[in-house]
């Protein structure tokens, strides 16, 4: 992954359009003159999550990646990258951002299409919650890590307060995951989870290509 990639996706997670409040920090900001919107959602209306058989974090990353593919109706199977980066073995995933490094080339899919995945990941918790928002209305799901393991983000849940000038405070209260292992949806709550547990986050873009453009 290019530096230039990597710092664009890094500036779209620390960039929050209107808020002012940090992931990871636990202390609140003051609301004196804010007007409460509570319990407001942003969902993936109809996810389409792939699970695997495999227990084992590489399988179930590469199951969580294709969940993330098939919402871009560009599945390729868990087991293509499973026996292109590990030879089909069932092991531990060492670098989540490695793998995205690995991922990001050329490829062609099973109907003609030619495209360039493009994956960026970004280590521990997200410092606004705003790109998670976006994502969710764009109906785009996120691959979350969360102690070591990989799910998929579904949904958001969160306090929303609105202040003079329209100022807007916005305050999380729930990630909603789907567990690729299982297919079981779980949650990441506040107060009761710790951000600093989330080891980071995967998106993927995709862009057509036309053949001369493939190298």
């Amino acid at each position: 992954m290019s530096r230039h990639r990597r710092t664009i996706f890094c500036l779209l997670l620390c960039t929050a359009a209107a808020s002012v409040f940090a992931f990871p920090e636990k202390k609140k900001p003051p609301r004196i003159g804010y007007q409460l919107k509570p319990d407001q959602q942003a969902v993936i209306e109809r996810p389409q999550i792939v699970t695997t058989q495999r227990q084992c974090e590489n399988w179930i990353w590469a199951a969580a990646l294709d969940s993330l593919l098939k919402s871009k109706q560009s599945a390729m199977g868990p087991e293509y990258q499973i026996l292109r980066l590990y030879g089909g073995l069932c092991t531990e995933v060492k670098s989540y951002s490695e793998l995205a490094d690995k991922i990001s080339h050329e490829y062609v899919l099973d109907d003609g299409r030619r495209v360039l995945l493009q994956a960026v990941y970004s280590a521990g918790p997200p410092v606004y919650i705003d790109p998670l928002i976006v994502a969710m209305r764009e109906q785009r799901p996120l691959m979350v890590v969360w102690k070591a393991h990989a799910y998929v983000l579904t949904g958001i849940t969160y306090d929303e307060y609105i202040g003079p000038n329209n100022a807007r405070i916005l305050e999380l209260k729930e990630l909603k995951l789907a567990d690729p292992s299982t297919g079981e949806p779980i949650s990441f709550l506040r107060p009761r989870d710790d951000p600093q547990e989330i080891n980071g986050m995967m998106d993927v873009t995709l862009k057509p290509l036309a053949l001369y453009q493939m190298r």
